[in-house]
């Protein structure tokens, strides 16, 4: 099967997926991507949302599981 090499209108990704923020984001059929704004009225919406530090999952230390009564060596 041939490929279709169509243009692509500015505002879109392609469908064969495209970096994002987290790794690459692959899309098929229906997709939405939402971008998150602080404050839309003063920012220009370009580029990715930068979450403020510290509210993003990471993994947990040793302790950390220990204190939830988990065994980090099992």
């Amino acid at each position: 099967m041939a490929e279709m090499n169509m243009p692509v209108p500015p505002n879109s990704i392609p469908m064969r997926g495209t970096p994002g923020p987290y790794g690459a984001i692959d899309m098929g059929g229906m997709f939405t991507i939402l971008k998150v704004r602080e404050n839309p009225d003063a920012e220009d919406g370009s580029g990715w949302y930068q979450p403020p530090p510290g509210t993003l999952a990471d993994l947990a230390s040793p302790g950390d599981l220990q204190a939830d009564g988990i065994d980090p060596h099992a």
